[in-house]
């Protein structure tokens, strides 16, 4: 299963725009609509999966078992999708300070 940072930005920001995720689509259904945490969840878990399989190639490539440039791939793969997590990590604290400053 492949992660890519550009597919979790264009899901995260599908999610933001999605009218049935403001109630103005009326012919949305419960069974059709994610919440942003279980989106969160699953990209988190493809995010996971992407460094395993980062990981493992690192020690097929060690034991020689793997092409060089197979390696290489999956580690600049794990090395993206970690940056993608960081900046969007980055972007939720972001977010929370700024709620939290907000006046009541």
């Amino acid at each position: 299963m492949s992660f890519s940072p550009a597919g979790l930005y264009a899901n995260v920001a599908r999610l933001g725009g999605s009218s049935a995720l403001a109630g103005t689509d009326k012919t949305a259904t419960p069974q059709n609509v994610r919440s942003f945490a279980d989106a969160l969840a699953e990209a988190t878990r493809r995010a996971i999966r992407t460094v395993q399989a980062g990981e493992a190639a690192a020690m097929q490539g060690v034991a020689g078992t793997m092409d060089t440039h197979q390696v290489v791939a999956a580690m600049t793969q794990a090395e993206l999708t970690i940056q993608a997590t960081v900046a969007i990590r980055d972007k939720m604290v972001q977010a929370y300070q700024e709620i939290m400053r907000m006046p009541v």
